[in-house]
């Protein structure tokens, strides 16, 4: 009697091969949707790093104008984004020469409108490179001292949200406060 033999493979190792194939490609195009998730996350952070920094020096080069920044009397946060400062302040203070208050005030202006994302657009689309739903929050606390807080809404929620410091404008992010993100930063700037 003469022995066939057997070569190739079966259905079921193939089945088994295209299955564990089909696991790893949506194990990995899970990973890649997390990774790109996490790249905005940081980007936002990044961008919000930026903006305080860039407040920061606006901050500096206006020692005598602290005050105005924060023009709160009663040590509360001074609030702005989501288009809170509608229109240009007079004077622009770029053509025309200002005082210290008059050059914190078109700060402000200026600031929000970077937070807000009015520095860049899309063709189509209105405010493409600020941060989402934004609160900016500044507190001049004397002595030079100043505290700024920018919040925003981020694209996942999480478990352990903080809801740290008052710079929150009521309702701006309903009741998913697990979606907010905070950059906090106390500085002291020279008098």
């Amino acid at each position: 009697m003469t022995g066939y033999r057997v070569t190739g493979f079966s259905m079921l190792e193939t089945m088994v091969a295209a299955m564990v194939f089909a696991f790893g490609a949506i194990g990995a195009t899970g990973m890649q949707i997390l990774a790109t998730e996490a790249n905005h996350e940081a980007m936002y952070r990044t961008r919000a790093v930026y903006l305080a920094t860039d407040l920061i020096e606006r901050l500096r080069d206006n020692p005598e104008g602290l005050e105005t920044y924060d023009s709160s009397a009663d040590n509360l946060w001074r609030i702005v984004g989501s288009h809170s400062i509608s229109k240009e302040p007079e004077p622009d203070c770029v053509s025309t020469s200002c005082t210290p208050q008059q050059l914190a005030t078109h700060d402000l202006w200026a600031w929000e409108q970077v937070l807000d994302g009015k520095d860049v657009y899309r063709e189509g689309v209105s405010a493409t490179g600020g941060l989402p739903s934004p609160t900016g929050c500044i507190r001049y606390l004397g002595d030079g001292q100043v505290e700024l807080a920018i919040a925003w809404f981020g694209r996942r929620s999480m478990s352990n949200a903080i809801l740290a410091t008052s710079c929150t404008v009521a309702d701006r992010y309903g009741n998913q406060d697990e979606y907010r993100r905070v950059l906090y930063l106390r500085t002291y700037l020279s008098q």
